[in-house]
Parts: structure tokens; sequence; C-alpha cells
């Protein structure tokens, strides 16, 4: 069994407006997570904030909450280098690019990671991969030094981060884990958008994967796991895209785990009673291949500081991969033929 979490760190900042990372650690610690899809994650190499409710620090975060819960290995996916600067003359959150101040997605595990990608999604035109010959700068979807981003009127740069890990050591095949954060434009042509930018990324992901390959069983699985800034329930929505496409398993359905009283956000919902589960985990299962299972899947609400260390309560779940039953068959019959 493996266990995954998503969750929106909030940059470090608590309920209580403190920062502090151990706290975010303890939460993955006392998980026992072994892989951490964690969201508005920030590294900055001066003194500064990247967003207007964050904190002034000067952490590369990915790296020291990794060694604070025993994560060894991090990759870290940059959709925003700007920070937050006070200013009279501005009305709502503006942001400043900056080369000192990154914002976005960071994917910790104590497996080996094999290979890292980034994609952003595309506030027009065509999705495009992070150092793709089309520069993403003619998309709009990187900030020169300098460069101003009204946050409250522009459509926010976000994209999505996968990590192929080595899963030898659980006598399973590689899996794909897709990190994401979509728009906070609840159920609006955006966040569908972003959802299906980020389906077909993955299916590019997959036919990629399956080269050279033969053997449906040796193909990567693949995980997505995010903020979708939607609950189950929501139609017209980035959890209804994905949940559309039958191959991708909620894994908190597949686990028959409880909807009542299981809210991720906000994490101060009395206790999961008020509020919605917007943090999702997805497995995809597609006949022939390696298949993901899960068991196991819960809010994180042990203790208070789970629900102060951030806005966001985590998201767990306990993965297991079996073979395709059907596909077992079937390579009896053929045998049997021969």
């Amino acid at each position: 069994m493996v266990g995954v979490l998503t969750y929106n760190i909030h940059s470090g900042v608590g309920t209580n407006g403190a920062y502090d990372l151990e706290r975010v650690a303890g939460v993955i610690r006392r998980s026992k997570a072994e892989i951490a899809c964690l969201q508005e994650v920030e590294v900055n190499k001066q003194l500064r904030r990247a967003r207007r409710w964050s904190a002034m620090h000067a952490d590369d975060q990915p790296q020291v909450i990794a060694k604070a819960c025993g994560l060894k290995n991090c990759a870290f996916a940059a959709t925003l280098k700007a920070s937050f600067q006070e200013a009279r003359c501005w009305s709502g959150e503006v942001l400043v690019g900056s080369q000192e101040a990154s914002y976005g997605l960071a994917t910790l595990t104590r497996f080996p990671i094999l290979d890292t990608r980034q994609m952003m999604f595309q506030r027009s035109g065509p999705c495009l991969e992070v150092n793709h010959p089309s520069t993403q700068k003619g998309q709009q979807t990187v900030l020169e030094d300098g460069d101003t981003l009204h946050m409250d009127r522009q459509v926010q740069p976000r994209g999505a981060l996968a990590v192929l890990l080595d899963l030898t050591s659980e006598d399973a095949r590689p899996m794909w884990v897709i990190n994401t954060h979509f728009s906070h434009r609840m159920a609006s042509k955006e966040q569908r958008r972003q959802a299906r930018e980020v389906l077909q990324w993955i299916e590019h992901l997959r036919s990629e994967s399956a080269d050279g390959l033969d053997d449906a069983l040796e193909r990567p699985t693949f995980l997505l796991a995010g903020d979708f800034n939607s609950s189950f329930y929501m139609p017209y929505s980035s959890y209804s895209v994905v949940a559309a496409d039958e191959r991708w398993r909620d894994l908190w359905k597949e686990a028959e785990a409880p909807c009542c009283c299981q809210a991720s956000f906000p994490s101060y919902g009395c206790g999961g009673l008020f509020g919605m589960r917007i943090d999702h985990l997805f497995g995809l299962r597609v006949e022939g291949e390696t298949l993901p299972m899960c068991e196991v899947a819960q809010v994180l609400r042990r203790s208070p500081a789970d629900e102060m260390a951030s806005d966001h309560c985590a998201v767990f779940a306990e993965m297991d991969f079996v073979e395709d039953p059907e596909s077992k068959v079937k390579e009896e019959e053929l045998l049997l033929i021969q």
C-alpha cells in the first residue's frame, strides 16, 4: 500500500495568521504519506511574499518541508514568479514580476523520481509545455521582472506538475503523479478548460510512456491529485469534467468513504461539517493495464494542528496496485489456444 495526499498549504500561513512550515510538515508526517502533492507553495530567494495573504520569508518551502517530514525527493514547478507589493494606487491584489519569488506546485516523495514535467494552462490559445519552442511569454503565462498582474481582474497563471516515480520497492510499475490547482472561479469555463487541458496532457504522457512497451501491464499507472476548487456534486466544474471520463476513478468513492462531514475547505469548518471537499485524488483505470485500487480515504482532521496549519485540510488515501483480472483471463486463454 502507498499513502498519498493532496494538500493546499496556503504558503505555510495557518488559520491563525502565523507562518509555520513545521506545522505543515507535521500534518504530512503524522499521515505517514509517501507521496505528498502540495499546492500554493513558495520558493523565495530573498525576503518576499508571493501573495497578499502570504508572509514575508526567504525559504525554499519544498526543501524545508521535505526534510522535516522525511520525504527526501521533491520537485517544484513555479506557475508564478512574482511578489506582492503594497501600493496605495492599486486596488485588489497586484503582483509584480520578480525572479526572487516563486509560487506554484510541489510534489514530495520517498520514492526515486525518474522524470519531471511541467505544463501551463493557457490563458489563450492551445496548451504548451514549459520550454516548448513556442514561448509562453507570447501566451502571457510568464511575467518579466517589473510586469504587473491584477489577480482579481485577470486570468491567473496556473498549471500542472507531473513526476514519474520508481515504485520498484512496492513491487509495482512506475507511476506518473500529476499535481494541479484549477481556477478558483467555480463552475466556470476557465476551470472546465483547464481540466480538459490537463487530461489532454496526461493522454500525451500515456502515449509517450507506452512507446516500445508491448505488454500493457508494464505501462506506468497514473494518479491525478490537487485542489480542484470544485466539489463532487458541482456540475459544469473541473471535477465534473474529470469524472465524466469513466476511466478516471475518484479514490474517495473507490474507498466508499463517507461524503458527509468531510469538507477539506475551509479547514475551520466545525470538524468538516461545513464547507466542501474540493481537494481530490483520482486514479486512472484502463482495461488491460495495472489498476490502482483504494481502500482508505479520509480528510486529515486528527488534531487541532491539522486544522490550523492551512485554510485547507489535507486529503489522504492509501493505494494498491493489481493486475487487471480480465487481462489475466485473456492471457490464459491465449496460452490455451497456443
